[in-house]
């Protein structure tokens, strides 16, 4: 049965008639967002967000520990360095 709130509608359970078991149905974008099926979703979504922006902040942290030691492994040794690991 539709009501004077645009989006609301009332229903009966049980025998048509009675007035026991009225219940109030929302419809809407408002009542989707309270669903407790959409609210689980919407959080996996963000989790798996933030796993992504966090896996994607190690990579480039590894890449530029990549690049350094590339560089420390490609630098020459000078002669006082060879003199300091030599027993």
């Amino acid at each position: 049965m539709e009501t004077d709130r645009t989006g609301t509608v009332h229903a009966v359970l049980g025998e048509r008639g009675s007035i026991q078991s009225w219940m109030q149905v929302e419809r809407g974008p408002g009542s989707l967002m309270s669903s407790p099926a959409v609210l689980s979703g919407i959080a996996g979504i963000m989790t798996q967000a933030a796993n992504q922006q966090a896996i994607m902040e190690i990579a480039r942290s590894l890449e530029t520990i990549d690049s350094k030691v590339d560089d420390v492994l490609r630098k020459p040794m000078a002669s006082s360095d060879r003199n300091c690991l030599q027993p």
